[in-house]
């Protein structure tokens, strides 16, 4: 398992922890908030993501921003 410490700069400017934990050669990225699983994406091999599980209910703005950050975690 691949685990990786990410900050998210969140609307109002402040930066928010946040970890993205891998199974090396899956696609699927679990991210947590102060150990609470709050997504899982999974990489497309086209370079896309999808949301894949929401069990927080992150909204859009912050989905994009999660994003971003998993753009640079990807192989």
């Amino acid at each position: 398992m691949e685990i990786f410490d990410i900050q998210i700069m969140l609307k109002d400017g402040s930066l928010a922890p946040y970890q993205v934990q891998n199974e090396r050669g899956s696609d699927l990225y679990k991210v947590f908030e102060q150990e609470k699983h709050v997504a899982t994406f999974a990489a497309s091999r086209d370079g896309s993501w999808n949301l894949n599980e929401n069990p927080e209910n992150i909204n859009e703005d912050l989905e994009h921003r999660l994003i971003n950050q998993l753009n640079g975690l990807r192989y």
